[in-house]
């Protein structure tokens, strides 16, 4: 691990061909287990209720896993994913993997809650 917490993954070369060492890629792309084991179940309930939406504006988007699976299973719907400023970086790790067209870029979002009812900021 290096200083500033991100992690590289490396692959040793051994023998005495020279072969050039693959290139260091950066580990600190979020990751939640649970995004994993519930994309398909979730995919399952909403894409029948979203097959004829357009956009959609997901808040509180977390890791950008679910959004990267569910944006390329569907794609006739953007899907704007949306969170708190920490969280962006990581969701366009996720986002520029993807590299769909119906996912456009996530936007800071603030929601604040008050006793009576819940207040959302989004900036672009």
């Amino acid at each position: 691990m290096k200083t500033d917490g991100t992690e590289f993954v490396s692959q040793e070369v051994t023998g005495t061909a020279p072969c050039p060492a693959p290139p260091l890629r950066p580990m600190n792309k979020p990751y939640s287990e649970a995004c994993d084991e519930n994309k398909v179940p979730i995919l399952a309930v909403i894409g029948p209720l979203f097959k004829d939406a357009r956009t959609l504006l997901e808040i509180g988007t977390g890791t950008g896993q679910h959004a990267a699976f569910f944006a390329a299973a569907l794609p006739g719907l953007t899907w704007q994913t949306s969170d708190i400023p920490a969280h962006l970086p990581g969701i366009r790790l996720w986002l520029d993997e993807a590299r769909l067209t119906n996912l456009p870029p996530p936007l800071a979002c603030y929601i604040v809650y008050y006793k009576a009812y819940y207040h959302s900021i989004v900036e672009s």
